[in-house]
Order: C-alpha cells, then structure tokens, then sequence
C-alpha cells in the first residue's frame, strides 16, 4: 500500500560481517504469509503476503499538506548518502555468508534468474516471480527446475551468458561452502554424492574455459549424474534431493545467493580463492554483472560509483514492459555515486541543501525528516527486524539453562521496544515475527515477560540464588548504533535486579564480525570466542522464505547468525524437513514441537521486531524530484540502499 505518492518500498539497516566466514547483517524483516501453493509459469503464479509496505510523506505523517514547489529537474548523477560500506567488500563471491550487505549490486549491477513483481509485491502483498536471466522456466514435482536462459546477454566485460556460466556459479556455491550439501542458505536440497568438484576440476575448467568451453569443460558441465547440469546453451537443469517448496525455491534464486556473477572472469583471475575466505582481489575489483549499471569507480569506506553499461539487454524495454517488471528497469540517469557518509548530521545536510538526493536518515535527525512536509520516507505498517539476544549456550556459565531462563525473565521487553525504537514495532517469541502469517508461532508460545520473582527462582535452581558465585558477564556491541547502546544499558541494568553484574565492550566493527560465520566454523574456531551476551544488530530475510530464520538462528544447519552458537535435535530435525518434504502439516506439527524447545532452552531472549525500516530511521528523499522507487524484494535482508535502477523521477511523463 502506498499513501500519497506512488512509491513502492522498503527499507532498513542490517550490519554484517567479515571474512573469517564472519557475516550476517543486520536489518529487517517480514516475510511471506506463508508457503502458499505452486507455479510453473512465471506471469501468473502468485502468493499471498501479510506483510505490507507503507510509503508516506512527512506531511501525511503529521496529518498535514505537503507543499510542493513543483518538479525538480532531474539530475545528471543520481546522489545517495548511505551510512555503510558493504560488509566487508563488494566481492561477490561473499554470497555463500549472505554478503556483502548492504549490497548495492543487486538488480543494478548483478542481476538474477527470476525477480519478484516489485510493484504486486510492495502495492498488493503478492508474490509474483517474473523472468530475469531466465526467460521461463519447468517445474517437475516441485524436484526438478529447467531454466531457458535469455540470449543475447553479455556480461559488462563482454563474456556471454549462458547456461555454462550459470552452471559455474551454482558450483561456484559450492565450492565456497566448503563443498557441504548445505550451501544454499543452510539447507540441504542437493544429492552430490556422484559430484567430484575439487582442484584438479577447477584446473580442468580454467584450462577448458566457462563462457566458451572447450570438450573437456563441456564434459564436466553437462554430466547429467550431476544434480546440476547443462542441458545446452541456453537451458540448465536443477534436480534437487526431494520435492521442496517452489515458492521457497524460487525466492532462493532473489536473495542473497542469486545474484549471477561471470565465473569466466573469476576463473580468468585467480578463481575463487578457499571455502569461506574468498580471493581478495575480487574486493576492490567487481566481478562483471549482467545489470543496467556497472561500477566504474570505488573508494573503500568512501564511495561507489555507477555508470549505465551500454551494451545491457534491457536498454530499450518499453515503459510498458518495465511498469510490467520494474527490477529490470535500465535506469533513467546516467550515473549514480553512493557515497558513504558516518555521520547521520552531514546525510541530512545533504538532503537538506540538495547534495544528496536519498539520504539514510537514522533517530537523531529522523524527527526533522518527519516533521518536514517536503520529504518522504520509505516505512513499514508491520514489523521489522528481528532485534535478539543471544545467550552463548557452550561456555560457563550461559551454558546452564537455568541461567538462561533466569535472564530471558529479567529484560524489560517494553522498556526496550519504548526507549530503543520509540515503540514502533512489536514484541514477539522468535525465530519467526508475526509477519510470517500462520508460520508465526504455530504453537501459541507465549513471549517471555519481565519476572524478577521468577527470575530469581530460577537462578536459585541454578545454584547462584541472588546472583551469588556468577561471574561478570560479557556483553559486546559493534559502534555506532544508538539503540544498541539503548538496550544494552536497560539489559545491564534489568540483570543487576537479580544480582548479574554486566561488562558492555565496543568492539570495532572488524572485531565484531570476524567472529560469525557458520554453526560448526563457529564450534571449531573456539566456542570462548564469543561473549556470553551478544545482541544481533538485527536481521532481516537472506531470501524471502519462511526456513531463513529457523534454519540461520537456531540450527546446526546455520550458515551465519547462529549466535547462540545453539543446536538441538528437537529443532534441527524440525529444520531438516524444509528439505526433505513439501508437506505443510508435517513441517508445521514438528516446528510446534521445535518451537516449544526453544523456549524451555531459552537460546535467545527476542527483544523487539521494530517497524521503522532501519529500527530508528529510514532513507528519505525530496518528494518534488522523486516519484516512485523500489528497495529490496528480501525486505531489505539483502541491501537497505534504494534499488536505484526503478528511481523514476517526478518530472519524467511515466
């Protein structure tokens, strides 16, 4: 729904890591209502969304006008204050620890098999997928998935697309995964046991060549024992273990491991480098997209900048055909610069006197954005992020559970959701928010409320009545965000009520993140590595399916956001049977069950899902220059910058 202009978004902040397979992110939110029914063609299949997008101007906000001067001209270079480089790099191949993020690349630079229908998505709540790099696609027992590739593209360097490449990505998956099974978002969805894919492949491909192969790459390729292969130049077969959601399946291909990269110049440079810890050259060297927009120019921690490629598909589609499917819009400026700016202040004065023309926004000038009838704000009518506290289940003494119901009935929940985002959101019992619809506690776990009484019965189970022979806890957060100082002060101060004394640490971004990356790296890097307390600064979907959170928060499947470093087998067989059945009921009894175990263990404490898209703020924009503009389809779980290809200027005629 949008209110006022015809502007169809969302938005918000989500932190990630690094490289020691460190990543996650931080951001925001809601997903589909649920995993709805089936599909084959990609006009007309559809989904139902409970979540809706809300897009206001600040007059509307306060209930007033908004003036208007008229149409702004539109610029030559579109300008964008965001107040993060990507986490860690804008390698690509980061993908597989759901990086970089915020991604700027998405849609603009790199592009994806299917897209969502941004503007059912964001207007109406449905889920619509729509051609991309894929023309069209079969869907066999929701099991085995053709793609027919589009012809004609090339890769900004001048290498074709083709079903080599695809095939060259998908591996390119795996092998950065550590050759697991679980290397599409943590979830086991292929039978490699007939795949050989090690170094003396590799040496085969780059020697044979990915874009124009020769015999023996062909060989390898087209190996129909291989789950994934190529079927011929134009057309690539996906088979996976057994049937799996193809709503799930096809939101895969839009998150965070979708966007489609040229494997001929990875391997023309060095290859992909080791499992978690990619070749660095790729940091500061882009890898060629396929995108209306390429990067001409970056300046780590200072800016990026975009120029339309010339040679894209899509230059001449029509107003038409891009109304039809705005992600594969060609933009309508020459240039784009994001520039990186720290400070929330001098985003705001940019906005303000017209240097910049978005500008993230966050509390402490978001009020002015508010009040201001001349801007508008992308927001959110349902919640956010997910804001969590994670406990470290393997070290003492948070590895007592006791302990841990102790503090989950300590926190504050109100004073948290009032004091950090103003009240705007909603308290909820996780992994899932209640914008998941019907896969939103299933089982009716109540949340956990503040309870000193039984707070101090518990810790009295434990041993330690009163807080008596607990050490001093450990409690880290990254610099920078407001409301995590916000809650870490309320969080410190509820635990001395039951006698927990509390040490908060900053930590540098770099020494924030090393540390996430998936369930078991984080076992054998050192369970004592991680805090006992550890706010995730939030997160928001990797892809837009409910298994994300379930099998990212509380699994041993984890790839990244595991920061309880928690597993039982209660849970993780729940988490399991996303890839091995399509059966709703199935998968619904066993996560009541799963559901009910996690808050006897009490891995998290769920704090908040806030609304406001980046939890205290949002991007903003002059609403005389600006008409209509899309974000991320995975609620911003993938990139908060606006997707700057669908900016439509208020002047054009469209």
């Amino acid at each position: 729904m949008c209110l006022t202009a015809n502007i169809l978004l969302m938005s918000t902040t989500k932190k990630s890591m690094n490289k020691t397979v460190g990543v996650l992110a931080v951001i925001i939110i809601i997903l589909l209502g649920g995993i709805v029914t089936l599909y084959s063609q990609p006009s007309t299949t559809e989904q139902t969304v409970v979540t809706q997008t809300v897009t206001q101007t600040a007059a509307a906000a306060a209930g007033g006008d908004a003036a208007s001067s008229g149409p702004l001209p539109i610029p030559d270079t579109l300008i964008i204050d965001e107040n993060h480089y990507p986490f860690t790099s804008v390698n690509q191949l980061l993908g597989i620890m759901m990086m970089p993020w915020p991604n700027v690349m998405l849609f603009t630079h790199y592009q994806t098999l299917v897209v969502t229908d941004l503007t059912e998505q964001f207007d109406n709540n449905n889920i619509i997928y729509k051609p991309s790099l894929a023309t069209s696609w079969d869907i066999t027992n929701q099991q085995k998935y053709t793609f027919h590739l589009r012809e004609g593209v090339t890769f900004h360097n001048g290498d074709a697309f083709n079903a080599y490449q695809v095939w060259a990505w998908m591996y390119g998956h795996y092998w950065m995964g550590g050759n697991e099974t679980n290397f599409m978002y943590g979830l086991d969805l292929f039978d490699m046991s007939n795949v050989e894919y090690g170094p003396a492949t590799v040496q085969t491909l780059t020697d044979g060549g990915i874009a124009n192969p020769n015999a023996a790459s062909k060989a390898i390729m087209e190996n129909s024992d291989w789950p994934i292969h190529v079927v011929d130049e134009y057309t690539i077969e996906m088979n996976l273990k057994n049937p799996f959601n193809q709503d799930i399946f096809l939101a895969m291909l839009v998150g965070h491991q979708g966007m489609i990269y040229d494997a001929q110049y990875v391997f023309d440079h060095g290859g992909y480098g080791h499992a978690y810890d990619p070749n660095p050259y790729f940091d500061t060297n882009p890898i060629p997209g396929t995108g209306p927009y390429t990067i001409t120019d970056l300046e780590v921690d200072a800016y990026i900048k975009f120029s339309q490629y010339d040679g894209y598909w899509g230059k001449d589609l029509t107003k038409a055909e891009i109304n039809d499917n705005p992600a594969i819009d060609p933009g309508h400026v020459k240039n784009v610069v994001i520039n990186i700016q720290g400070s929330d202040l001098a985003r705001y004065t940019d906005l303000t006197t017209g240097d910049a023309h978005m500008a993230a926004i966050l509390a402490e000038n978001f009020k002015l954005v508010q009040n201001n009838p001349q801007y508008e704000y992308a927001s959110l009518k349902e919640h956010s992020r997910v804001i969590k506290l994670g406990m470290n289940t393997q070290i003492y003494p948070t590895d007592n559970v006791d302990v841990r119901r102790a503090i989950v009935r300590a926190i504050d929940y109100e004073a948290i959701l009032d004091r950090a985002f103003f009240g705007e959101g909603s308290l909820f019992f996780g992994p899932q928010t209640p914008s998941f619809g019907k896969w939103y506690n299933p089982g009716n776990t109540p949340i956990y409320e503040r309870n000193i009484d039984e707070a101090l019965a518990y810790l009295e189970t434990a041993g330690y009545p009163n807080g008596e022979g607990l050490p001093t806890f450990t409690y880290w957060i990254p610099p920078g965000n407001q409301f995590e100082i916000v809650i870490s002060q309320i969080i410190q101060a509820n635990l001395l009520d039951i006698g927990i004394n509390v040490e908060i640490s900053t930590k540098l971004e770099s020494g924030y993140w090393e540390i996430w990356c998936s369930y078991q790296c984080q076992i054998d890097n050192g369970v004592d590595k991680f805090p006992h307390l550890l706010v995730g600064t939030g997160y928001a979907p990797d892809y837009i399916g409910v298994p994300n959170f379930w099998s990212q928060f509380v699994s041993k499947y984890s790839t990244v956001g595991n920061i309880a470093l928690y597993s039982n087998p209660v849970v993780d067989d729940a988490v399991a049977l996303f890839s091995t059945t399509a059966d709703e009921d199935t998968i619904m009894a066993a996560l009541i069950k799963a559901e009910q175990q996690l808050y006897d263990d009490a891995p998290y404490a769920w704090l908040a899902a806030p609304s406001l898209l980046m939890s205290d703020g949002s991007y903003a924009w002059n609403k005389d220059l600006i008409d209509r503009v899309y974000f991320d389809p995975n609620y911003i779980g993938v990139t908060q910058v606006p997707i700057f290809n669908t900016v439509i200027f208020d002047e054009e005629d469209w």
